[in-house]
């Protein structure tokens, strides 16, 4: 799994809100971040997939993850291709 920016900012925090065994437990979050995904705004939700496509650094797919658990289809599929594209350009390394 990925890893976020700063790995030791405190800002960044595991996602503890999943039930045991879910399979997003663990995934580790910037806290803006999961704000954002938190929204009731899907504009806001898919906004914050793109933020991260822009700044995370390549393998760094938690978000990406916790964003594929979306409710609305659109998050859950640009969440997939996002994460798709990092796979892609991190095995063409």
């Amino acid at each position: 799994m990925g890893t976020v920016p700063g790995g030791e900012n405190p800002q960044a925090v595991p996602d503890l809100s999943s039930e045991p065994g879910h399979p997003v437990e663990g995934l580790v979050v910037p806290e803006w971040m999961a704000q954002k995904l938190k929204s009731p705004k899907v504009r806001v939700r898919l906004q914050a997939l793109e933020t991260w496509a822009l700044s995370a650094p390549p393998g760094a797919i938690d978000p990406l993850i916790l964003a594929f658990e979306d409710k609305d289809e659109r998050v859950r599929a640009r969440a997939q291709q996002l994460i798709e594209q990092d796979w892609a350009w991190t095995a063409g390394k």
